[in-house]
């Protein structure tokens, strides 16, 4: 039987191993970027729960395990710098994760050896190129790129994010929505810039490899992580509700130089290293990013030969869950999609794929298999408040959730706290496709 021809939107964790997945199983995988290359930057990101099951099922244990940042463990320093709580990483190989993952990776290096090892199965990338719309035609999808061309195709995935163009086609039938509204995306409070640091290890000073956590006033967050001898992340989480009228919400998305300004001003006065933090942005901060975070809810992932996987279709604010649950998408989507093959029979010698049935099948068969992992997690998210959101972050309130924390770190009861995270309740098993790890 022919294999499908696809075409996957981004290069990111879900695009590439998505990829990898389908290039396994002799498909014709085409990736396309719109950036110029392989987008390696980002910070620190962490695989759990299932999403380390798949990296080995993926067979990159030992290429993860190299290119790990020595993380030891998260710490939260009063303003002074000083610790008052450590959360140790689970180094057993064994159990729960705990707040740092026992696989702790740049970006760009996961991405990098997703890509490589999708090449290596046949997958093709076409960089500086997105999508502009697309129109289904009986058992194809007829894509318009933004090159002028056109590519006809079995299955179309959107793998390009959360504020994916795939999904808002999607919504209009492969045309973008008057006005180019997004329904599905619910935007959240925390605003969040990424940069790294120049900050070489003193004389003497040992390469602990930790994250240090400041809560400052105002519901302001200074967190860094050193990865390497000579330089550090700094991560700035500012919360600025939707329709608040802040000063995040007047920048364009994107203006890189306006988001570095409001930063600016926003973290000046927080205490600990602000002023470091400031210097840097105001000289040199050459990789910010400023993320906008969201949750994506929808009813469904897919229509007619057109899904989304990752981000793009349940997209988690960054709280740790986002990669694995990327990689537990592709790994779904690829395994039902070989699973529809060997239903059909791989004794069929037709020149054409029945994908209209393989397809609808597969599409099915993955969000009510991953569906009940999914969905359950992104429903939780909601842009009005909680509780403890509620709460004002004033020096008295921080100094009372500072001892808190310090009586936990003492007690170990973070090793309790993170058996109650969504993704290690143990729930929801990860299916097994042999058929798959034989292709």
């Amino acid at each position: 039987m022919a294999r499908l021809r696809v075409l996957i939107v981004g290069a990111g964790i879900a695009g590439n191993a998505l990829a990898y997945w389908l290039a396994k199983q002799h498909h014709t995988v085409t990736v396309i970027e719109r950036h110029h290359c392989l987008r390696v930057n980002g910070l620190q990101l962490d695989l759990r729960g299932h999403g380390i099951e798949v990296m080995r099922l993926m067979g990159l244990e030992e290429a993860v395990r190299a290119k790990c940042v020595p993380e030891e463990g998260m710490g939260l320093v009063d303003t002074t710098g000083k610790k008052r709580a450590f959360f140790p990483a689970n180094r057993s190989g064994k159990g729960a994760q705990t707040i740092t993952s026992e696989f702790e990776i740049m970006r760009g290096d996961l991405c990098q050896l997703l890509a490589d090892a999708a090449e290596l199965e046949g997958a093709k990338y076409q960089f500086s190129t997105g999508i502009e719309g697309y129109m289904e035609k009986g058992r194809n999808v007829e894509v318009k790129l933004t090159d002028g061309s056109m590519l006809e195709v079995d299955l179309l995935v959107g793998c390009d994010g959360s504020s994916s163009k795939v999904r808002r086609l999607m919504s209009g039938g492969g045309n973008l929505p008057r006005g180019g509204e997004d329904a599905a995306l619910v935007e959240l409070p925390e605003r969040i810039a990424y940069f790294t640091m120049k900050e070489p290890i003193q004389e003497g000073e040992k390469f602990e490899g930790w994250g240090c956590a400041f809560p400052g006033p105002g519901k302001r967050v200074i967190l860094i992580r050193r990865h390497k001898p000579d330089l550090v992340q700094v991560y700035l989480l500012a919360n600025e509700p939707p329709g608040s009228n802040g000063p995040l919400s007047k920048v364009k998305r994107g203006d890189v130089k306006a988001e570095k300004a409001v930063f600016v001003e926003l973290f000046r006065d927080c205490g600990w290293r602000a002023p470091d933090a400031v210097k840097a942005l105001e000289t040199a901060a050459e990789d910010f990013y400023c993320q906008h975070t969201g949750a994506v809810k929808l009813n469904s992932w897919s229509r007619g030969h057109v899904t989304l996987v990752g981000d793009a279709g349940y997209a988690c604010p960054p709280d740790g869950f986002g990669t694995s649950m990327a990689m537990v998408g592709a790994y779904v989507l690829g395994g039902e999609i070989n699973r529809a093959y060997l239903n059909k029979g791989e004794n069929d010698n037709s020149a054409e794929p029945e994908s209209r049935n393989i397809v609808s099948d597969a599409l099915r068969a993955y969000e009510d298999t991953f569906g009940p992992c999914m969905k359950p997690i992104v429903k939780g998210y909601s842009a009005e408040p909680g509780i403890f959101e509620k709460i004002p972050w004033t020096p008295f309130t921080l100094g009372v959730a500072t001892n808190a924390f310090s009586i936990a770190s003492y007690l170990r009861l973070d090793k309790l706290a993170v058996k109650f995270m969504p993704n290690e309740k143990g729930n929801w098993k990860l299916p097994s496709y042999g058929g798959l790890e034989k292709v």
